[in-house]
């Protein structure tokens, strides 16, 4: 079983890793999953620890269901 950083997401049983540290207000990152509740819960819990705004919105891009997070502050 893969380990898991306390900055991972893991909605889906996949671990991914965003680079929250690098994600400056202005910037975007798209997060590929299907239990998007699950994951707008664990993002929420990441921005609270580090001090970030962040903004979640189901999207389907380049025929992916995922998440577009803008970090707004």
């Amino acid at each position: 079983m893969p380990v898991h950083l306390l900055d991972d997401i893991c909605p889906d049983g996949v671990r991914i890793v965003v680079p929250w540290k690098d994600i400056h207000p202005g910037m975007s990152v798209f997060i590929p999953c299907i239990n998007s509740v699950l994951a707008k819960r664990q993002i929420a819990e990441i921005a609270e620890r580090h001090q970030m705004k962040l903004k979640c919105f189901v999207r389907v891009e380049n025929n992916n269901l995922g998440l577009r997070v803008w970090r707004t502050a």
